[in-house]
């Protein structure tokens, strides 16, 4: 007598039933182990973009005050330089300039002003959330006539622990340049 197997035979043994059970438990397991590795890389990828916002601030801070120093090296003052004036003038970083004016990456107003000493400009950046406000405001600490957290000058010996002091969850900077 001959035995013929076929593929229902095969899986209608008590062997591969345990078997096929086994199975959904990896099946499960691996969709478990995708959805843990999708959760981790989302706390990381929040992470990166609160650094790379942070980034983008520092270098468009930095060019706007090279922009601003390069406008007026033949004035003998920054008198009647504006936010207006300077968005005139071509001045400002493209990632400042928004639909709704010239704004940082949190979306705050950036204003550009004359210092109250006319040999000094300010360059003021609003809605700067607390995670990254102690490091904007250390940003370069030393090339700045100083620097304001929401109103109150930072010391040069302990910027950064006068920074950390001032900042709170929504926060305004500015940066006074000569």
């Amino acid at each position: 007598m001959s035995t013929s197997f076929t593929l229902a035979n095969i899986n209608q043994s008590p062997k591969h039933k345990k078997q096929g059970g086994w199975l959904s438990i990896e099946v499960l397991g691996a969709i478990l182990f995708v959805l843990i590795m999708i959760a981790a890389s989302g706390v990381n990828f929040t992470s990166l973009f609160s650094s790379n916002n942070l980034a983008d601030t520092e270098q468009a801070l930095a060019t706007l005050r090279m922009q601003i120093k390069q406008l007026y090296t033949s004035s003998p003052d920054y008198t009647g330089l504006t936010t207006a004036s300077a968005n005139k003038s071509g001045i400002i970083p493209n990632k400042m300039i928004k639909s709704n004016g010239v704004r940082d990456v949190w979306n705050g107003a950036v204003t550009i002003e004359a210092g109250t000493n006319p040999n000094t400009f300010v360059i003021s950046l609003a809605e700067v959330p607390q995670e990254a406000c102690t490091k904007l405001a250390t940003y370069q600490s030393g090339s700045w006539v100083d620097v304001k957290v929401n109103g109150s000058t930072l010391s040069q010996n302990a910027i950064v622990s006068d920074a950390a002091n001032q900042c709170t969850d929504t926060n305004t900077l500015a940066f006074t340049s000569n």
